[in-house]
């Protein structure tokens, strides 16, 4: 198989998904670099750029909508523009499946370095999609992010079947902060084997954190089923 790989490199030499460069394959060290940081400072909680020492809206907004989020924290690795932007509207809308494996890559270092430097977690949990979604689009982009991770962090990973969703997504490009923490609620999830999250401090991850809306319920729902904690992780934030 190595031999046939290196055959068909030759005839098809490997380029960069993102900018089609020849240097390097599937995403390609300048596309990295330019990758744009969240900008600090950043909130305590939901990792959203705010002013020192204060709560941010969005953490307004959840204390007002739910009493406060379910995670105990939430970051992202880098903001949803520009070439992080592409990339992860090539992984989602055009089959370019292979870029999970660099970009999973990065955010491992991303956590283990910056995000969420020294701590552990029992298990990785990917955001679920929709059957409907899933069946469509022939995998859940999170689901392949998370596993390098998984292995960087040498955490386990929770199976796909173990949590699942539950109401199809409804789009929420369209609406506003308020209405998308109106559209979402903690039973569009559910546990199907409670036993594997059961006690556990787990790390949820999903592609993009715009409101916290999703990866709140999300959230809740692995809490009411047991969980002892959840931190969330996204490759990247809208603003």
């Amino acid at each position: 198989m190595r031999a046939l790989d290196g055959f068909l490199d030759l005839i098809y030499p490997p380029r960069c998904l993102v900018c089609e460069s020849w240097e390097e394959p599937l995403l390609c060290s300048e596309c990295v670099a330019q990758f744009v940081p969240v900008p600090a400072p950043i909130c305590v909680v939901c990792g959203h750029p705010s002013e020192p020492e204060r709560v941010c809206r969005l953490c307004e907004a959840a204390a007002d909508r739910w009493g406060g989020w379910a995670f105990e924290q939430a970051r992202a690795a880098g903001q949803h523009t520009g070439a992080l932007r592409h990339a992860l509207h090539l992984l989602k809308y055009r089959q370019k499946d292979a870029l999970a494996e660099p970009l999973g890559a990065w955010l491992a270092d991303k956590c283990l370095t910056e995000l969420f430097p020294g701590s552990s977690f029992d298990a990785i949990v990917a955001l679920p999609l929709s059957i409907k979604k899933r069946k469509r689009r022939g995998y859940n982009q999170a689901v392949l992010l998370a596993q390098p991770l998984a292995e960087q962090l040498q955490v386990a990973m929770l199976p796909e079947t173990a949590f699942v969703r539950t109401r199809a997504e409804q789009s929420q490009m369209r609406l506003g902060a308020q209405q998308r923490l109106s559209n979402l609620s903690p039973d569009d999830f559910s546990v199907v084997d409670s036993d594997a999250i059961r006690g556990q401090n787990l790390l949820l991850l999903d592609d993009v954190l715009t409101t916290g809306a999703t990866l709140h319920c999300a959230s809740a729902a692995l809490r009411k089923a047991g969980a002892a904690q959840v931190s969330v992780v996204t490759l990247s934030r809208a603003f």
